[in-house]
């Protein structure tokens, strides 16, 4: 048996201590851990992930309303609130139901986009990327009867602007 300079055998002293992990390394671990969550938060919180944030709701107006059209004007939008994937509805006593057309024209009335058949389709000189809705922009919707107190939502599917709903007069 190896003894040391004090006369202590090593096996005794390496079997005595039962320690798990060394002090050091628990600190080194507990820190890398914790640099790691506040790594991941910040990603989260700055939205560095690469999922859209939601910008703000639409502002909207009412122009006029008849049996089965019904106007809006932009009042305020954030400068991402893309056209492309938004889905418009009607409630109806609580049922949503579909609408028939949705025609957006630009703050000096010209069309810029239009929703039928479940796509929608640009005007020339607008693509997916440039169509926005525009303070002063014009929404056109028409369903097969629109009456007041029915509630029009507006929503985005890829997050470009919070579901906004509006209340027909």
């Amino acid at each position: 048996m190896r003894e040391t300079a004090g006369g202590h055998n090593m096996k005794r002293i390496w079997k005595k201590r039962d320690e798990g992990v060394s002090p050091v390394i628990a600190t080194i671990l507990m820190v890398a851990i914790t640099v790691v969550l506040a790594a991941v938060l910040y990603v989260m919180v700055m939205n560095l992930g690469g999922i859209d944030k939601i910008e703000k709701p639409l502002g909207l107006n009412q122009q006029f309303k008849t049996s089965t059209t019904v106007s809006l004007l932009i009042s305020s939008a954030s400068s991402g609130a893309l056209i492309d994937s938004t889905a418009v509805s009607i409630t109806k006593s609580g049922v949503p139901t579909g609408v028939d057309n949705v025609t957006v024209f630009t703050p000096s009335g010209s069309e810029m986009a239009w929703y039928s058949d479940g796509a929608w389709t640009y005007a020339d000189g607008f693509d997916t990327d440039t169509a926005k809705f525009n303070v002063g922009a014009t929404v056109l919707i028409t369903a097969s009867a629109i009456s007041s107190g029915d509630v029009l939502t507006i929503s985005s599917g890829q997050n470009y602007f919070m579901p906004t709903s509006l209340n027909v007069n």
